[in-house]
């Protein structure tokens, strides 16, 4: 199993993807880790995620220093400014870690609908 960590809330909550070769669609495959929340997501889960590029992030929240994201049925997640420049920063790591947990690896310039068709084989 290999995994890969992007810590999301300054010093409370990281995200984390695993690949596992044989993974069911029930298996867990996405992680969110925090204090005192946490979920996961499961290897269907995510590869309706990413057929669906259902992630985003926003700059704004109700508390100062703080924006939201969402990854699928998961919304309202609080990230830190001091740790992603921009939301384009952080739906890019999010993309990154949901492409790893399908394939176990992050490939550049990834063509959609070929790593779709990868995904769902």
């Amino acid at each position: 199993m290999k995994e890969m960590k992007c810590e999301i809330l300054a010093g409370v909550a990281h995200l984390e993807a695993v690949y596992i070769s044989d993974a069911q669609n029930e298996t867990p495959v996405f992680f969110y880790k925090g204090s005192p929340e946490h979920w996961s997501l499961t290897y269907w889960q995510v590869r309706q995620i990413w057929a669906e590029r259902n992630f985003s992030a926003k700059e704004k929240s109700n508390k100062p220093d703080r924006g939201l994201f969402r990854i699928g049925p998961m919304y309202n997640w609080y990230y830190s400014h001091s740790l992603f420049n921009t939301p384009q920063d952080l739906e890019k790591q999010i993309q990154d870690m949901l492409q790893f947990a399908l394939i176990g690896e992050v490939k550049a310039n990834v063509n959609e609908t070929t790593f779709a068709e990868e995904a769902t084989a």
